[in-house]
């Protein structure tokens, strides 16, 4: 009998299998906290460069689609001075911070 070092195959493909299972369980967990920390940080820009908004609400993707670290959200409003509905379109990242992008009137 040889004295063998290293892995069998069988061996390596069921660590591959529970990296695998593993990954799958896991990243949705954390797109889930991106989508739900850019909204928040949405809502607060939105109301705090727009104190004259009422009835906002938010919403992002939750998918970072160029990886920048960035998901495109967007925030709808009522303008009290203007009586219009308005939208918002910003780029926030997983820590709440968002950069504007558009400025679009309804």
């Amino acid at each position: 009998m040889k004295n063998r070092k290293g892995f069998t195959l069988i061996e390596l493909i069921i660590i591959i299998a529970i990296f695998g299972i593993t990954a799958a369980v896991l990243v949705p967990m954390f797109i889930g906290d991106i989508k739900e920390e850019a909204e928040a940080g949405m809502l607060n820009y939105v109301s705090i460069l727009y104190p004259n908004f009422s009835d906002i609400k938010c919403n992002c993707t939750g998918k970072d689609s160029d990886g920048d670290g960035y998901v495109r959200c967007s925030a709808t409003g009522l303008d009290n001075r203007t009586e219009k509905r308005e939208m918002i379109v910003a780029e926030c990242d997983k820590k709440g911070n968002c950069a504007p992008i558009a400025n679009i009137d309804q």
